[in-house]
């Protein structure tokens, strides 16, 4: 950990061993960047393919935000983008709504989204900007699945949103010797 800028700022490294080769059978190396400011966090993840062979990935940056009331939460910024909704069984459609809200469980992928969307937490406004991460995956388990979950409190959906920056919808292929950055900041 080391502190730049009134900022502070952790890097974790994983590179390709026996192990990782059981489960998927290419060599690779990633960087996670994680800066922590006053009112900003930004992550950074680096893949670079140090194999002969190309291969191809997706990666989905899970950023579960606190908030005081589902309710009064809102997500801008996403009007006019198609979407999968996974709670109707993965069936696309266009989204209508200059904000949304949620009311039910909520699980959706936002293809080929601006780079920068906006989230009203009902206190304050966080903005997430992204870079090579072109779908945004919106997610509240509501009620019933809350209450499947081993690791969630049955009503810890009142206080959470995910808002993950990724890519999702598409895979990437990263032929020998390339790297590319996922990036993605978050700032009140």
């Amino acid at each position: 950990m080391r502190k730049i800028d009134d900022k502070l700022r952790v890097v974790l490294f994983l590179k390709d061993d026996e192990e990782t080769r059981a489960l998927w059978n290419y060599n690779f190396e990633l960087e996670y960047e994680i800066i922590l400011g006053v009112k900003t966090l930004e992550t950074n993840l680096i893949v670079k393919n140090i194999g002969t062979d190309e291969f191809d990935f997706t990666a989905l940056l899970h950023t579960y935000l606190k908030v005081d009331d589902i309710g009064k939460v809102s997500i801008n910024d996403l009007k006019g983008l198609n979407y999968i909704d996974k709670v109707k069984n993965g069936i696309s459609e266009t989204e209508s709504r200059e904000a949304i809200t949620i009311d039910q469980e909520f699980d959706r992928i936002y293809k080929s989204t601006n780079d920068t969307i906006s989230i009203n937490s009902g206190d304050e406004i966080l903005t997430m900007t992204k870079n090579n991460l072109p779908d945004i995956v919106i997610w509240n388990p509501w009620i019933e699945k809350s209450k499947k979950m081993s690791d969630f409190d049955d009503e810890e959906y009142k206080r959470m949103i995910c808002v993950e920056a990724g890519r999702v919808s598409t895979k990437l292929i990263l032929k020998s010797n390339e790297k590319i950055t996922l990036a993605q900041k978050i700032q009140v």
